[in-house]
């Protein structure tokens, strides 16, 4: 997807840990999460892993000036990370390129190193199926996350998203999450990125579709199970029927978990996509050296 520089990051990140430090007193935790909020907004906000991405390029740009040590001190960094890092990365990118999955001059392979909707769709490559869906505030208490098998996981409170709130109960963004650990407090998703649903669409395991009524009406309802009242009919017959007229409004199944309201011309045209998108990964597979 030509966006190896954010992706190498990435990866030497999660092998090995973030690079912000965590201050002690409550004013400088203000200004470290503002600082990592200012970073994370370079890739559209709303990323623990692109917060990273954006320190990582910021700081190498702040060394080939000879000022890291400032960048560092300013924007709560440890240096000791970062040049773990960057080592790390250099590693990592050589064995790519000794292995042939990527050429010796890898400057074409970061065309997109800048794209905040490709980086977040690979990132959603990469994680898949972990994946959830945030769920509003109620009686007084924090949002939460709810995985695929219906957990509901809290936020950590190091992650930037931490704060993360929806005024309205049918805004539940949707999240892709590296892992989930278990602390004293319960259970914790702590590096989380908000993404859109188009990636996801495109990358489900299954999509089925079923009629849009007034059955599933309240299929946003976070309480219930999101598959209560609804019926996926395989018929082919019913299903070339629902399909048959472009405004007709239909429920997209995602993984018998995830629903989206839609209409029956975009359902074609995602499920068009997702077989073009399925032969131009194998062919990249089956043909790395091209």
């Amino acid at each position: 997807m030509n966006c190896l520089e954010p992706a190498l990051t990435i990866a030497c990140a999660a092998d090995y840990k973030d690079p912000f430090t965590l201050p002690i007193s409550l004013d400088e935790k203000k200004r470290a999460n503002a600082r990592r909020l200012e970073l994370a907004s370079i890739y559209g906000g709303y990323s623990d892993q692109l917060a990273v991405v954006a320190a990582y390029d910021c700081w190498r740009n702040a060394k080939e000036r000879g000022q890291a040590a400032r960048f560092c001190s300013d924007y709560y960094v440890s240096p000791g990370t970062m040049n773990m890092l960057h080592g790390m990365r250099k590693h990592l990118q050589g064995e790519l390129i000794r292995n042939g999955v990527v050429p010796q001059d890898v400057s074409r392979c970061s065309t997109n190193a800048h794209d905040p909707g490709i980086i977040r769709a690979v990132l959603v490559a990469t994680v898949y199926p972990n994946v959830g869906k945030f769920l509003p505030p109620k009686n007084g208490k924090r949002g939460v996350i709810q995985t695929t098998d219906g957990a509901k996981v809290r936020l950590h409170p190091h992650s930037l998203n931490f704060r993360l709130s929806t005024k309205r109960s049918e805004d539940c963004p949707l999240v892709i999450y590296d892992e989930v650990t278990r602390g004293d407090g319960g259970t914790h998703i702590r590096n989380f990125t908000v993404v859109g649903p188009l990636s996801l669409l495109l990358l489900a395991t299954e999509i089925a579709v079923a009629p849009a009524n007034d059955d599933v009406d309240g299929y946003d309802d976070t309480d219930s199970d999101a598959e209560d009242g609804i019926e996926i009919d395989d018929d082919e017959y019913n299903g070339k029927k629902l399909m048959s007229a472009p405004d007709n409004s239909v429920i997209v199944v995602m993984d018998r978990w995830l629903l989206f309201r839609s209409s029956a011309i975009d359902v074609a045209q995602i499920y068009c996509l997702r077989e073009r998108l399925s032969a131009a990964i194998l062919f990249r597979v089956s043909n790395s050296s091209v």
